[in-house]
């Protein structure tokens, strides 16, 4: 019995395609993506299909020729939840990779959300960027650090001086 379902590359891919759950092996729970290797914040199931296939599909952009067996791809749970077939194929899958791990809390219980952690440091002094990854990682948040200096900056709370490549870029509060 065929079982279609919606699958991409990363959560964050514009493209998806839709194929048969046959095609896909080695079934598992994951946060991180082929392809690029975007991290996603909770997990998602993962699996394998066939690198052609993939290529086809328009999934991969077929750069790393060299690569010539499988490409890693997402079952997203939202874009399979409208459609009956869909929902029952995710469920097919969902049981095949087991239970979902459990995902550890982001901060200690009563600490504030890494943000306000981060602008209470820098209201006393700027910080270098190693310094101040080293000191969320001290006070065990467990966040993707760049994300959350790229959320400030967004936010247009920090600003910064110097490349993010370095541990030497300074961070401040934007005053």
């Amino acid at each position: 019995m065929f079982m279609n379902i919606i699958i991409k590359r990363s959560l964050y891919s514009e493209s998806c395609a839709e194929i048969d759950i046959d095609n896909i092996s080695r079934v598992h729970w994951d946060s991180l993506s082929g392809g690029y290797k975007c991290r996603q914040s909770g997990t998602s199931i993962y699996g394998y299909i066939d690198y052609g296939l993939g290529t086809e599909l328009g999934l991969c952009s077929g750069q790393h020729a060299f690569y010539n067996s499988d490409i890693k791809i997402v079952i997203p749970c939202n874009l399979n939840k409208d459609s009956k077939e869909h929902r029952m194929a995710y469920n097919t899958l969902k049981d095949e990779a087991g239970i979902k791990p459990i995902q550890p809390r982001k901060r200690k219980e009563n600490a504030p959300p890494c943000t306000k952690f981060i602008l209470s440091l820098l209201k006393e002094h700027a910080w270098y960027r190693g310094d101040l990854r080293n000191a969320v990682k001290n006070a065990e948040y467990n966040v993707i650090f760049s994300d959350v200096i790229k959320r400030l900056l967004k936010q247009d709370k920090i600003k910064v001086s110097g490349s993010p490549n370095s541990s030497k870029q300074i961070i401040s509060i934007n005053s």
